[in-house]
């Protein structure tokens, strides 16, 4: 009885292994994940990490909470550095991706640019659509909903600006019909 008991647990235990990977995904964020997107191409620092998975988690989660010391410090170039690798190490992690969309956003923001940086606002937009796509915490979706208009907001006052000012208003098709007035 005990040998057939084990038999059967142990055939279980191998048919469910394939299924292993998709059940020991993020339950937060079960769909966030890179689709091959290279947001880092820094090597690796395996010699005091370690190889494989721990090593890399390890890395990754270190250079998070370096990406956060240096947005504390006003350092957002290297945040953006360091929160960049963090991701590319461990894509699968929301909190990575809300804290680089963070650092991009805060970088666009910067009053020391001189000219907008397009491309950066291309991959800020990507990491908001993301996380407010994939990301279960409603709080953080209102967040990306959020900075993702500010930021085409932003984008648009910097077209305006690059045309000389003269981008025409869009107007409802009721703005000129007054439609209050038919009521007196």
């Amino acid at each position: 009885m005990k040998r057939i008991v084990f038999s059967l647990i142990s055939i279980c235990l191998l048919s469910a292994s394939p299924m292993l990977p998709q059940a020991m995904a993020d339950s937060i964020s079960p769909s966030i994940n890179d689709n091959g997107k290279v947001y880092s191409t820094e090597p690796r620092n395996s010699a005091y990490f370690g190889t494989g998975t721990t090593g890399r988690l390890s890395e990754a989660s270190y250079l998070r909470f370096i990406g956060d010391q240096q947005m504390s410090d006003g350092n957002v170039d290297g945040a953006l550095k360091s929160l960049a690798k963090a991701v590319q190490l461990d894509s699968t992690d929301p909190e990575g991706h809300i804290m680089l969309a963070r650092a991009m956003t805060r970088k666009i923001r910067m009053k020391s640019n001189q000219t907008f940086n397009w491309e950066l606002y291309g991959q800020c937009l990507d990491e908001w659509t993301l996380i407010a796509k994939h990301d279960a915490d409603h709080n953080e979706q209102l967040e990306a909903r959020n900075n993702m208009s500010s930021l085409k907001k932003l984008a648009k006052e910097e077209l305006r600006r690059a045309k000389g000012g003269k981008v025409k208003e869009k107007r409802s098709l009721l703005a000129g019909l007054k439609p209050f007035n038919r009521l007196k």
